[in-house]
């Protein structure tokens, strides 16, 4: 299956991409700065965020599945990626 892991630097996030891996799954993680962690080389790395359609929309053509392992930095701070859900922020 071809997976990609959104928030994949994440505890969460690195779990399922290793899950994926140990699976033999093609795997991939998006991130927004890759050089800030390392995964093996099993996992194509895809430079995106999820705040910016214009990186997330090639990042999910093709992927049979989207696991989305996001966070917020803290329980406490209000997060507009919280807030708006896939019905009205994916174009139809």
């Amino acid at each position: 299956m071809r997976i990609l892991v959104g928030g994949a630097r994440g505890g969460l996030g690195q779990d399922f991409v290793a899950d994926a891996v140990a699976r033999s799954h093609e795997t991939a993680a998006l991130l927004r700065d890759p050089a800030r962690v390392t995964f093996s080389e099993a996992v194509e790395i895809v430079r995106g965020d999820v705040l910016d359609l214009s990186s997330l929309t090639p990042a999910v053509v093709g992927r049979e599945a989207v696991i989305c392992a996001l966070g917020t930095p803290s329980p406490r701070r209000s997060s507009t990626l919280l807030s708006v859900g896939p019905g009205t922020s994916w174009p139809r």
